[in-house]
């Protein structure tokens, strides 16, 4: 798997395209509770995903919408329907 390359390195930050397309559940909690400890570490994790159980771990998303930033959500902010509504309407909350 390339995520275990990536954390075998030292790089402070790294960057995914959708990482967990395709893994099973378990596996996931797995590299979510290791994503978990490493960005606590000081590292940053950045990527691309589709899975709003993804998102919604996040510190911070940022929603683009024809190839521009049109909301950033933090905190309590973080939820599907915000997303969506960013997504869709390119309406900041």
């Amino acid at each position: 798997m390339l995520f275990a390359r990536a954390l075998a390195t030292k790089a402070e930050i790294v960057l995914m395209d959708d990482p967990m397309r395709g893994v099973d559940i378990g596996t996931k909690q797995e590299v979510y509770s290791i994503l978990s400890s490493e960005a606590a570490a000081g590292r940053t994790f950045i990527w691309y995903s589709t899975e709003m159980d993804e998102i919604c771990l996040c510190d911070r998303v940022y929603v683009f919408r024809d190839g521009e930033i049109v909301a950033e959500l933090t905190g309590d902010e973080i939820e599907e329907k915000n997303v969506l509504a960013a997504s869709f309407s390119g309406e900041s909350v």
